[in-house]
C-alpha cells in the first residue's frame, strides 16, 4: 500500500524548526514581560519617593527642622539617614521621633512637636525590597560617579533628595538609581 503525504507526520526538522521557532518567541514574550516588570517597579519607586519627599516635608513643618536637626532650608551638606524603620533610625524620624546620621551613628531626637509616625513601615521599603536614603548630598550629572541629571529632575551637581539603590540595591551604582529632589542649591 502505498503511503500518500498526508499519512507521513513530521520529519525531525520539521520538528525542530517548529521547537526552535516556539523557543525564539518564549524568550521575545519573557524580555518583553520583564522589561514591563522593571518600568513597573522604576514608576511604583518614584511615586513611593514622591510619597516619602511629601512625609519629610511635613515631619519638616511640625519640627521645624528637616531630617536630622538640619536647619530649614538646608540644602547642602553631607549627611544620609536611612528609612530603616527599626530603631535608632525611624524611617529617618518618619516613623519615630529620632534619626540616626551615616556614616557617623550620631542619632538625632526631633523636638516634641513630632507628630508622626508621617508613613507606614511598608511605604519606607522599595519595589526590590530595600530601604529608601535621604541624603543631603546626591551627586548629579553625567560623570561615572553621578546620578543622571534625567533621574534628578533635571539637576545637575549636588542636590538633597530621597533615593533608591536600584534593582541591585547599591546607592553607588549610580545609572540604575531613582531620585525625587527635594531641593538643589
Amino acid at each position: 500500500m502505498k503511503t500518500s503525504a498526508h499519512d507521513r507526520g513530521f520529519t525531525l526538522i520539521e520538528l525542530m524548526v517548529v521547537v526552535s521557532i516556539i523557543g525564539t518567541l518564549a524568550t521575545i514574550i519573557v524580555t518583553s514581560l520583564n522589561e514591563a516588570r522593571d518600568r513597573a517597579q522604576r514608576a511604583n519607586a518614584l511615586t513611593e519617593l514622591s510619597t516619602l519627599r511629601d512625609a519629610f516635608f511635613a515631619l519638616e513643618l511640625d519640627t521645624n527642622v528637616m531630617p536630622g536637626g538640619q536647619p530649614v532650608g538646608t540644602c547642602a551638606a553631607n549627611d544620609e539617614y536611612s528609612t530603616n524603620p527599626a530603631s535608632p533610625d525611624c524611617g529617618a524620624g518618619l516613623i519615630c521621633n529620632t534619626a540616626r546620621l551615616y556614616p557617623s551613628g550620631a542619632t538625632y531626637t526631633y523636638p516634641s512637636s513630632w507628630a508622626g509616625p508621617y508613613v507606614s513601615e511598608a511605604a519606607l521599603t522599595d519595589p526590590w525590597g530595600n530601604y529608601y536614603l535621604f541624603d543631603y548630598d546626591v551627586h548629579c550629572g553625567s560623570g561615572a560617579n553621578e546620578i543622571p541629571s534625567e533621574k534628578c529632575g533635571g539637576n545637575s551637581g549636588e542636590v538633597v533628595g530621597v533615593t533608591t539603590g536600584g534593582p541591585d540595591g547599591d546607592f553607588f551604582t549610580y545609572t540604575d538609581n531613582e531620585v525625587v529632589v527635594v531641593c538643589a542649591p
